[in-house]
């Protein structure tokens, strides 16, 4: 994992604000949401985490994506979460997934 995603990551679970290069952690209303290239692609509701690929389906994208459900990989046009969900990059609840710490 990138250091980048390493700092990302964290300063989403501690809800800090966070600007590194290309993404963002932004607070509001004391929930965090985690930005890549100014596309949302994590945000925290309630307690309940979900996260989508902003419609790019990149290599940098599902990297800051994976700390929060363990593994993103593309397989075709396709998006395997953890080697057993399909997902077509839109919003989805992760919070059930092991990953989610």
């Amino acid at each position: 994992m990138r250091q980048i995603t390493e700092e990302a990551y964290d300063a989403f679970k501690k809800k800090k604000r966070f600007t590194l290069r290309n993404t963002k952690v932004r607070i509001v209303d004391g929930n965090p949401y985690l930005y890549l290239h100014d596309n949302l692609i994590v945000k925290e509701i309630n307690g309940e985490i979900f996260i989508n690929n902003g419609g790019w389906n990149s290599n940098t994208t599902r990297e800051r994506l994976n700390p929060f459900v363990n593994k993103i990989r593309k397989h075709g046009n396709s998006l395997i979460i953890n080697e057993k969900l399909d997902w077509d990059g839109e919003w989805l609840n992760i919070t059930q997934f092991n990953g989610n710490k």
